[in-house]
């Protein structure tokens, strides 16, 4: 999927930029995901905020197939991390070993 502006971005789908490239913002619940919008005054008037839910066995193939994106920040705050698009792949088979996917 490409996505050049954002008029064609699914509803719910956060993407930044920092430092000059595109970040898909991702959180591993909706509490941070809450956190992160109040913080950045992202919530509608009545306190909702608008994100996109995409499961966990799924969402490295969601990731993997957008063009034009630098990699995923999940949890951006104090407890966040993020991984380029290349590694993803390698981070899904570890999960996955785990037992956590």
């Amino acid at each position: 999927m490409t996505f050049p502006d954002s008029k064609t971005l699914p509803p719910g789908l956060n993407i930044e930029t920092h430092d000059g490239k595109k970040w898909v913002m991702a959180f591993t619940d909706t509490d941070r995901l809450h956190e992160y919008a109040r913080a950045r005054k992202q919530l509608n008037a009545d306190g909702t905020m608008l994100g996109m839910s995409v499961p966990s066995q799924t969402s490295f193939e969601f990731f993997e197939s957008l063009q034009g994106i630098e990699g995923v920040r999940f949890n951006e705050g104090d407890v966040g991390w993020f991984a380029p698009m290349g590694n993803l792949r390698a981070i899904h088979t570890h999960l996955k070993k785990l037992g956590r996917l």
